[in-house]
């Protein structure tokens, strides 16, 4: 038997098995791998390869057991630690994901797979950047790889380089035709970059074809919203879950759906929020002395519709109580409003970029111990770090209309009217009622020089109706009644935002529709405040939109002097015309169904002299109304601020807070 080489049967078999393995017969690879742990249990690479098996055949929680155990022999592997990493990003925890590509990378540096892998896991955390730099290093080892090429274009999209972003989804489409995930992201590029009908010209065929992956419903959905473009809702709304879809930036699209309730925007916001598990409980501080540390943290530090009614209470908090930071989630921009909000905080503090680790982190640093997230699941939020629970009390407020479904959210502001007892149980977080309405504003917007009708347009006799909204908010069922009123009032026009060509010749297409000469629907360009303000001025009447009211928008309304006409709804996001009405002492004009909504409509556009009661009852009011009460609101704010410490510090869990109410100070 010279010459013979003797080859002991656990090695055998572990080499029939990595050959079974290769060859995808992984069934009969697991009973070999099972077979060699039997006669040994700790052999690692049975151990290791029958766990990556179990991963590749879906079976992360029966892989974790093997590779785990594998771990524990070797945890020097540079392969055991890329599919752990493979294995933690599937679970959702992309902090561990990074920590195992990196040992891998320790090891092999040029291995192409850990370095996609880490960067998968980067912009998991929101860290494009760090991630685009990994996918290009993939890239520069394999330079045809699909999962490196789509990842590049996922972490240009998430810089704001969509054009970039666009280009390389062509790249991977001119490599793979037809590849749905490309042509997904492509479609949520152009959505992006309100390149509406390009959207659809993208997403539309392979919607109709069947694909309801990778987004593509939720991303033509939100297309035909801001392009008012109808058809279909139903069908698209029916693809939709909140499982798949509840994704923030993305949000708004259950709050402007007709389909959705109370209940369901409750379902979408619990479901975003499981995305972002808590790493660390919430921090118990004990009181101390010295000021109240707040911290509001926005995206929107700019011009911006938040900015514009928040800028005045950030300087007008009392200093001898409440020290105040801003965490800046945009960067600086050289406008005056940016100048003056710098100006009106204590610190200002820069994280745009940052990690939310890193952000979190800086927000404990700072010791804040109420942090105010002004965001919620709008662009530009970092749910990531809130999710962190880096301070001891924690609030959302103005930025998203809704619960955020999130542990880590302590409060929410609102008011009776917003938020009424009955919807408690839609909300996860506790709700802080402000005794007249939730919305903030600046009594130093200034407005324009007056303007005369022809400058804008308008037609120089004849009832006006206004909506300013955003596009979005428009859903066909008010756009009808829009119409009828139209139909009903000779010579009346309706005033609409110009926003993308596809939207205005959506609008007018649908306004033939209706029988009304498209002439009739005037579109007005962006123009700054002031002289947004001023151009206001020159409309009769404000209609609200249903589901989703006037915000910010409604509040411009009525400080240029503008009766506003809204429809309470079934959602916070559908409430909040009401609460500014009654805060603006013109509760009237508060209506419950759209019957009356557009009785009441037809009937200011024909008592002229109720109208102008009306008008001259907000102008009197303006500078005493709560609406417009800054300091007064400011109060009941820092109540609610010094009601949320004293539980915290007195041990008590978060809970229901009605603030009493108070003359202004």
């Amino acid at each position: 038997m010279s010459g013979v080489r003797f080859i002991a049967p656990v090695q055998r078999w572990f080499d029939e098995a990595l050959t079974l393995h290769r060859t995808g017969q992984r069934d009969q690879a697991r009973a070999l791998y099972q077979r060699v742990l039997a006669a040994e249990p700790a052999h690692f690479g049975a151990l290791h390869m029958h766990g990556a098996a179990l991963l590749q055949d879906g079976k992360p929680d029966d892989a974790r057991l093997w590779l785990q155990r594998a771990y524990t022999i070797d945890p020097t592997s540079a392969d055991l630690n890329a599919n752990l990493g493979l294995l933690e990003l599937q679970a959702g925890d992309a902090v561990t994901a990074e920590t195992h590509f990196r040992q891998s990378l320790a090891v092999t540096p040029r291995a192409a797979p850990a370095l996609r892998g880490l960067a998968r896991a980067l912009l998991l955390q929101d860290r494009p950047a760090e991630a685009l730099a990994d996918f290009e290093a993939a890239l520069a080892i394999a330079p045809a790889s699909r999962a490196a090429l789509i990842g590049k274009a996922m972490a240009q999209g998430g810089l704001g380089a969509f054009e970039a972003a666009l280009a390389g989804c062509d790249a991977v489409l001119a490599q793979y035709p037809g590849d749905v995930e490309a042509l997904a992201l492509r479609g949520k590029a152009l959505l992006s970059l309100e390149r509406f009908a390009e959207v659809e010209a993208t997403l539309g065929p392979a919607f109709a074809a069947g694909e309801r992956g990778f987004q593509t419903p939720i991303n033509l959905l939100s297309a035909r919203q801001f392009a008012c473009d109808w058809r279909d809702q139903d069908a698209l709304w029916q693809a939709l879950s909140p499982e798949k879809d509840a994704v923030f930036g993305q949000m708004f699209v259950s709050l402007a759906a007709p389909q959705a309730d109370a209940a369901t925007h409750a379902a979408w916001a619990r479901a975003a929020g499981a995305r972002w598990a808590a790493p660390r409980p919430a921090v118990l501080r004990p009181r101390h002395t010295g000021p109240i540390r707040l911290g509001y943290v926005s995206n929107d530090f700019r011009e911006h519709a938040v900015a514009y009614v928040t800028a005045e209470l950030f300087e007008l908090h009392r200093r001898d109580q409440f020290q105040v930071t801003a965490i800046a989630l945009n960067p600086a921009e050289p406008s005056a409003l940016h100048q003056r909000l710098r100006a009106g905080f204590d610190d200002f503090i820069e994280v745009a970029g940052r990690s939310d680790a890193d952000i979190a982190d800086t927000i404990a640093a700072a010791g804040i111990d109420i942090l105010i997230d002004m965001m919620g699941y709008t662009v530009g939020a970092r749910p990531g770090a809130l999710a962190r629970r880096p301070a001891p009390v924690q609030m959302s407020y103005i930025g998203y209309p809704g619960s955020l479904g999130a542990h880590w959210m302590d409060y929410i502001l609102a008011d009776r009217t917003t938020i009424p007892a009955e919807h408690f149980g839609y909300f996860t977080e506790k709700v802080i009622w402000m005794p007249d309405t939730y919305q903030v504003n600046d009594r130093k917007r200034a407005i324009g020089a007056p303007l005369d009708r022809a400058s804008q347009g308008l037609p120089a006799t004849g009832f006006v109706y206004v909506c300013m909204n955003h596009t979005f908010k428009i859903q066909p069922a008010i756009f009808a009644i829009w119409m009828r009123l139209l139909a009903a009032v000779p010579g009346s026009v309706l005033w609409l935002v110009d926003d993308t060509p596809e939207t205005t010749r959506n609008l007018l297409q649908s306004a033939r529709q209706h029988g009304i000469d498209p002439s009739r629907l005037i579109f007005a360009p962006r123009a700054p405040l002031a002289a947004h303000l001023a151009r206001l001025a020159l409309a009769d009447l404000f209609l609200d939109t249903l589901p989703y009211n006037a915000h910010a928008t409604g509040s411009d309304a009525l400080w240029a002097g503008v009766p506003v006409l809204t429809c309470l709804g079934g959602t916070f996001a559908g409430r909040v015309g009401a609460s500014l009405l009654q805060a603006a002492g013109i509760a009237d004009l508060v209506t419950t169904s759209l019957d009356a909504y557009e009785a009441q409509a037809l009937d200011l556009a024909r008592n002229p002299a109720r109208l102008t009661a009306i008008r001259q009852r907000l102008t009197t009011n303006r500078s005493t109304c709560a609406l417009f009460d800054s300091p007064r609101f400011r109060d009941h704010l820092e109540a609610a601020y010094h009601l949320m410490w004293d539980r915290h510090c007195a041990g008590l869990p978060p809970a229901h807070i009605a603030v009493p109410a108070t003359s202004s100070g």
